[in-house]
């Protein structure tokens, strides 16, 4: 499954799935945090209701849910208030835009994922439990 950032990379998305004929399940990414290498929509960005509303007319890309990446931070209780939100604003698009597939919710990865799950993740991603820790960036 892709995860979908920004309306111009869900239009190319749709346009180069259409020219192999396939259907690409996706995530749109919601940035629930202040830092600079995280990356997706804005819970209430114009841009994220257009591709809400345009998303219909996209036919080779198939929505499955939302994801996010929580904040690093050493509370748990950060990561909580994260998912937390990004469930809520599920539920509140879920009811608006009826039509759309929002049943999966990613979030969580090795280090929060017992909270992810408790806020109601589908999805969780565990490299570092199997592959090891990565270098923390400068």
């Amino acid at each position: 499954m892709d995860t979908v950032d920004s309306l111009k990379l869900a239009l190319r998305l749709d346009e180069a799935a259409g020219k192999l004929e396939k259907r690409l399940p996706v995530l749109f990414e919601i940035k629930l945090s202040e830092e600079a290498a995280k990356t997706g929509f804005e819970p209430e960005s114009a841009e994220l209701m257009e591709l809400l509303e345009r998303f219909s007319d996209m036919k080779h890309i198939q929505m499955r849910g939302l994801m996010t990446v929580a904040p690093f931070d050493e509370n748990p209780e950060i990561a909580r208030i994260c998912f937390r939100h990004l469930r809520q604003l599920r539920e509140q698009l879920a009811a608006r835009y009826a039509r759309l597939d929002f049943s999966e919710l990613s979030m969580g990865m090795s280090g929060d994922f017992e909270i992810a799950v408790e806020e109601g993740s589908t999805l969780v991603r565990v490299g570092t439990a199997i592959f090891g820790s990565r270098p923390k960036p400068a």
